[in-house]
């Protein structure tokens, strides 16, 4: 039989071992949009390249399996980029209301509320990573999905041309 004691958790260990959690995911999620907006320029500017001028030094299809693939691996990147930061915006969430509640229960009982307020690198921590949320050139939550359609409208336009010669 269980111990039901062993249920209840330190809270200050608790916020503690998120604010870890949040710091991990603010620095992947910086990594991974750094990613992201490299292979989507990358990409832009192979495909720019190889539509101005006839490539003498790479065949075709080289060039077609590069594209093909960064924009699979863009995706890839996106995907998970979206579902850390979803992860870390739930993270967010329940330390920054964890935070507040015990301000407003220490506001209550008129205590010292300079003594309780949240540590300076508890609110550093929660501010990197509401700085972070955005990809790198957009703001707001629509950045994986302003970030898909200019990788799927590279892809496009660069099998467009192929496309039309066909037919």
């Amino acid at each position: 039989m269980k111990n039901n004691n062993s249920i209840i958790i330190n809270n200050e260990d608790s916020v503690y071992n998120n604010l870890k959690r949040l710091k991990t995911i603010t620095l992947r999620l910086r990594l991974v949009g750094l990613y992201i907006a490299i292979i989507t320029a990358f990409s832009i500017t192979l495909e720019l390249t190889t539509m101005s001028y006839n490539s003498i030094y790479f065949p075709k299809e080289q060039i077609k399996f590069i594209i093909y693939t960064m924009f699979i691996v863009s995706l890839i990147f996106l995907i998970f980029y979206d579902k850390m930061r979803r992860s870390g915006d739930a993270i967010y969430e329940e330390i920054s209301d964890e935070l507040q509640w015990d301000i407003k229960k220490y506001k209550k009982f008129e205590f010292n509320i300079e003594k309780n307020k949240p540590s300076l690198d508890a609110r550093i921590i929660l501010r990197e990573y509401i700085n972070t949320t955005d990809l790198p050139l957009t703001r707001g939550s629509y950045g994986v999905t302003v970030y898909t359609l200019i990788n799927l409208g590279a892809l496009i336009l660069y099998a467009l041309p192929a496309y039309s010669k066909r037919y």
